[in-house]
């Protein structure tokens, strides 16, 4: 029912054999080999060459290095453990039994069990032999040879001992501050938790007269600064490169390592990380301050920034931490009794000492106010103020945010400063008085003007903005639209009141596509972010400035409602010449009984139904398909052809129509399926899109041996951006030899492909399927014709 180590390794087994009899010939047991020889400072770790040595000392015949490697647990490891070098010693030592009195080498010696008496078995047993051994170290001449021990010289007692004790123990001081000393990560270490972190330490000298070596300023806390600025100023260099770059550690991380977040780096990768980044000082030795372990050769995304860590462990986006300036700070409250003048003169000195470079405010935020870095701050997170507001700030459209909610959100922004000063600017109203919640206006007045000044010319022009939405800015019923079409659209709004288009009015338009856009690089508006509208307007009028202005119930006697038409079951309520019904698509509000007043229950049944997408033609299925997905061809992978095989039966067609909602399935099958083959493929969908990729991918098959993830590196992504824009796309095509249809027939393809309306770029899972999503580097980049297709 078992097997041993012998039956799998026969030879290591017999090396090991060997080494322990060797071993216990010269210092009795395993343990105290590794305390003698391989452990001799205390680390708790081996290298390869103290391996060797005490191998060398025992006579060892064998391969010391190739049972050293044997011994490591993982390739990543440059060391032993005493848990590796054997089990049952590490066992004892967790126990305090230096002479595995408790796992005996060889537990049989002398007589066999049943040739002692009782009372010898007894004496034999764990209990016995460890109050013999306790006994024998209550004695006095056990104290008077242990009295003779210099026990002076293995104090750790001074600073130099302390940084030596770190070092020693974690590999760094970097490793001990936040392994050790620094558990909460908040980048400082009181008193308090100084002498904890002492505790666990070892550390035998004067507590206070160490906690004064360090904090020199007084300040009652000690940072990494102060323990060991080399490090902490190595580390900060390299961060302060990435955050500059990449923002975000995921974003550095995946755009700049090119590393999956699961994966790890070797110092190799940090050094051409290094170099790509400018960065000056000695890798290795920045490669040393990382590690979390002695020995360690991989860099894991947890290795990197404590203040990044805690906010992933979170779920926040890893922003990287910002030191703190020692500088003097601009914008600080002003003393007891300063006129404004006096005030004005020192803001104005406080920027020209930033100019000079004799603070420690950076150049960016010379003459910037701290209301001014809130917005900066704000619009580079979310994207605009509103944005901002309606996520984070407001997100109720209560009309106002507490002083409460509005620290958090500084805080998880990290906005640094004098935060009830800010709020105070922000909360004062004109009589002086401090009100317990500020307003959009407070924030962003310039972007509150915008949105009034819009919203109110929409309302005067159409009565509510799903009118608006409807009949001016979505007026061909796609559901979305980006920044040309809306640019388009308030030109239309203009030229109707009598205003010439001019460059001004582009500008502000841009500014309020902004505004109106819910995320940072958001490229297109749906109707839902018009809701940035609402913003500065009181909860009781909300519901009728979305609406609109409710309709008189009963109608009055000869009224037909404008979107109905003489024969409803025709058109399914569409009117013949409103461009939704050219299109095939009905008109489909948010609320579907939003737009009328009371009514009869099979009144509100008949109109609810009436808002059904009803769709009976392949081309209003078509436009359908490209508003939901963004191309035929992202349809097609991701919806219709979900399996991959290439082909669409009519079972999976019904499917897709019933995920869609749309009805009249029989009729959309025929019209597609004009062979009558009851299967239909990309081609019969878009035509133009599986010839021109048909050919796109036969040429970089050919060229690179079916392997299509090395074809898409090495034409579409030779940076290893892990995306394609437009321009890298057509020099790809020049470089392949495809052109397509026309002079821009590279460009109408990527137009084509593209899954979402607008995206600037590809990425290869937009075109294949990704079989090996962790692989970012794409291996086998040296010769064209290796690797397997995918």
């Amino acid at each position: 029912g078992f097997f041993l180590f012998s039956a799998l390794d026969p030879e290591t087994d017999k090396q090991l054999n060997d080494l322990r009899a060797r071993i216990r010939e010269k210092y009795d047991n395993m343990l105290l080999c590794w305390v003698r020889a391989l452990d001799t400072k205390g680390s708790g770790l081996c290298h390869e060459m103290t391996f060797v040595r005490m191998c060398s000392e025992v006579g060892f015949e064998g391969d010391a290095k190739a049972l050293f490697r044997t011994l490591q647990p993982s390739r990543d490891r440059a060391f032993l453990t005493l848990k590796d070098f054997d089990s049952r010693a590490w066992s004892a030592m967790t126990r305090g039994d230096f002479r595995m009195i408790a796992e005996p080498e060889n537990p049989i010696r002398g007589k066999k069990p049943l040739e002692m008496g009782f009372e010898e078995r007894q004496q034999l047993s764990f209990y016995h032999q460890i109050r013999r051994a306790l006994d024998a170290s209550k004695r006095d001449e056990f104290s008077k040879s242990l009295s003779h021990a210099d026990n002076d010289k293995h104090m750790v007692d001074s600073s130099e001992k302390f940084e030596e004790l770190c070092v020693r123990k974690y590999g760094s001081m970097t490793a001990a501050w936040r392994l050790c000393l620094d558990l909460d990560a908040n980048g400082r270490l009181t008193f308090n938790e100084f002498v904890q972190a002492l505790r666990r330490l070892g550390y035998a000298g004067d507590y206070k007269a160490l906690w004064k070596h360090y904090d020199m300023d007084l300040s009652g806390h000690i940072s990494m600064q102060e323990l060991a600025k080399a490090e902490h100023d190595r580390i900060e260099g390299f961060l302060k490169l990435l955050r500059e770059k990449y923002g975000d550690l995921d974003a550095a991380w995946r755009f700049g390592f090119n590393k999956d977040p699961h994966d790890s780096i070797d110092i190799a990768e940090l050094r051409e990380a290094c170099d790509a980044l400018g960065y000056q000082d000695d890798v290795g030795e920045l490669f040393k301050t990382l590690q979390p372990m002695v020995g360690r050769t991989q860099l894991t995304i947890w290795d990197m920034d404590p203040g990044c860590t805690r906010k992933r462990a979170r779920g926040q986006v890893a922003v990287f931490t910002e030191p703190k300036s020692a500088g003097p700070k601009l914008g600080a409250k002003p003393a007891f009794g300063t006129t404004g003048e006096q005030q004005e003169r020192q803001q104005d000195a406080d920027a020209r000492s930033v100019a000079s470079g004799k603070t420690g405010a950076s150049p960016g935020d010379v003459g910037r106010s701290p209301i001014q870095q809130m917005r900066h701050t704000l619009r580079r997170a979310y994207g605009s103020t509103a944005a901002a507001w309606r996520m984070e700030l407001d997100p109720q459209m209560q009309g106002s945010v507490s002083r409460g909610k509005f620290l958090i959100v500084m805080e998880n922004l990290h906005v640094s400063g004098n935060m009830k000063r800010l709020w105070e600017d922000l909360a004062m109203d004109t009589n002086g008085f401090l009100r317990a919640g500020a307003t959009y206006r407070d924030i962003d007045p310039d972007g509150a003007r915008v949105l009034d000044y819009f919203r109110e010319k929409l309302l005067a022009t159409y009565g509510g903005l799903l009118q608006a939405w409807d009949r001016c800015l979505d007026a061909d019923a796609l559901g979305r639209v980006d920044e040309a079409e809306f640019l388009n659209a308030i030109e239309t709004l203009w030229e109707s009141g009598g205003v010439a288009k001019a460059d001004a009015m582009t500008k502000w338009g841009r500014k309020l596509f902004r505004l109106l856009c819910a995320r940072p690089g958001q490229r297109s508006l749906t109707c839902e972010d018009l809701q940035a509208l609402l913003i500065g307007v009181p909860a009781s009028d909300a519901h009728a400035v979305w609406m609109g202005p409710e309709p008189v119930w009963p109608p009055e006697p000869g009224h037909v409602p404008a979107t109905s038409s003489s024969d409803p079951g025709e058109t399914g309520g569409l009117d013949h010449a409103s461009p939704m019904a050219a299109s095939g698509l009905s008109s489909f509000p948010s609320s579907p009984m939003a737009r009328s007043g009371p009514m009869s229950p099979l009144e509100a049944n008949r109109r609810f139904q009436e808002q059904d997408l009803i769709i009976r033609s392949v081309e209003g299925f078509k436009k359908m398909l490209v508003v939901k997905y963004g191309s035929l061809y992202s349809a097609w992978r991701r919806l219709l052809d979900g399996d991959g095989n290439g082909i669409l039966t009519q079972t999976d067609f019904a499917k897709a129509c019933q995920f869609l909602g749309v009805k009249d399935i029989q009729r959309l099958w025929s019209d597609l399926d004009v062979n009558g083959l009851r299967q239909i493929t990309l081609r019969d969908v878009d035509p133009e899109v599986a010839e021109l990729f048909a050919e796109l991918e036969r040429m970089l098959i050919d060229k690179y041996a079916g392997d299509t993830k090395e074809a898409w590196k090495r034409t579409f992504d030779p940076d290893n951006k892990l995306r394609c824009d437009l321009k890298d796309w057509k020099s790809g095509c020049v470089k392949l030899g495809f052109s397509g249809p026309g002079p821009d027939g590279a460009e109408r393809l990527f137009k084509l492909l593209r899954p979402e309306p607008g995206r600037p770029y590809l990425m290869y899972e937009d075109l294949w399927v990704d079989k090996d999503p962790n692989n970012f580097k794409y291996p086998n980049l040296k010769s064209p014709k290796a690797g397997a297709g995918r």
